[in-house]
């Protein structure tokens, strides 16, 4: 192991394990799958998530959006802040449960999908989520209920 220690260090390299994620980690409580998720994408402290947006997340998510949703709030409550993107994930405007809500009824993830409704099927989202109507139009304000 020395020796081992001492070639890593000669060329620089470091051996990084999951104990050192799961240490890094331990205050959000993730599920062992997210550990080796943010290994295998070079993540290993709460700093490496810095520049990262919420679709980045989804990615080392492995395209999971109920993971996805998750960690994002997790990770938001323990001050990370994501960067912006070109699109937003509906859990980045509103609730864990409507988005949740929306994603589980809808097949809607993304402001961009929200936009690409028609009228018809707008005006039947509103119905369905009565509470969300009003924000639901302000998101879209070209929008007429």
């Amino acid at each position: 192991m020395p020796e081992l220690d001492s070639i890593c260090e000669k060329y620089g390299i470091q051996i990084r394990s999951l104990v050192s994620i799961k240490e890094a980690f331990s205050d959000c409580h993730f599920p062992a799958a997210l550990h080796t998720m943010f290994f295998k994408n070079a993540i290993f402290s709460i700093d490496d998530l810095k520049n990262k947006t919420a679709h980045d997340l989804y990615i080392i998510c492995g395209h999971n959006y109920a993971l996805n949703m998750k960690t994002y709030y997790t990770l938001k409550k323990n001050g990370v802040v994501f960067d912006d993107w070109e699109d937003k994930y509906l859990f980045e405007v509103l609730s864990q449960k409507n988005s949740a809500l929306m994603w589980r009824e809808y097949d809607l993830t993304t402001m961009s999908q929200l936009l690409d409704c028609n009228e018809e099927r707008l005006k039947e989202i509103c119905s369905a989520f009565p509470k969300l109507s009003e924000t639901i139009m302000t998101l879209l304000p070209s929008i007429q209920s």
